[in-house]
């Protein structure tokens, strides 16, 4: 980015910047919206995983996660965008 050499300069740099500064937030929200419910689908699925699994609470939990593991791995993915995007 080059520097504004007059006024008129300024306004249009500004004024790009504006454009891009609202882009990114409404990437932001986006995103932050769609790891929520990658978050909230992540819990429930692996709240019914529990539920359907047979055997032990701890063999239970643990075929839960295994049986989520997909959705999990979303969910997490979802969340990291909205944290590149806070960085940018």
């Amino acid at each position: 980015m080059s520097v504004p050499q007059n006024s008129n300069e300024v306004v249009k740099q500004l004024g790009v910047l504006s454009r891009q500064l609202d882009d990114t937030t409404q990437q932001l929200n986006e995103a932050d919206v769609a790891a929520v419910h990658a978050k909230e689908d992540a819990k429930l699925a692996e709240a019914k995983a529990f539920l359907s699994a047979e055997g032990p609470v701890d063999a239970r939990k643990s075929q839960a996660v295994v049986a989520t593991h997909e959705v999990r791995l979303a969910a997490e993915v979802a969340e990291a965008t909205v944290r590149g995007l806070m960085r940018t």
